[in-house]
């Protein structure tokens, strides 16, 4: 419990609302991204959307098409 006396604090709500509206914002702007670029897709693959990480290999299929 809070030092208000409350359980869920206002201020808590507001980020966690303003989280789900980036949220999905992102879901809805790489679904247009990859309508409009197919090869987004493996981008997608390889890359983090919001965190970063180390890349992924690239696939049998591109070390293929790329060569050695």
């Amino acid at each position: 419990m809070a030092a208000t006396g409350e359980v869920l604090n206002v201020s808590i709500v507001g980020a966690a609302v303003l989280t789900g509206l980036f949220h999905g914002s992102t879901n809805f702007t790489e679904s247009i991204t990859v309508s409009r670029y197919p090869s987004y897709v493996e981008y997608q693959r390889r890359t983090s959307r919001l965190w970063p990480r180390p890349p992924a290999s690239p696939s049998a299929a591109e070390r293929v098409e790329t060569g050695p």
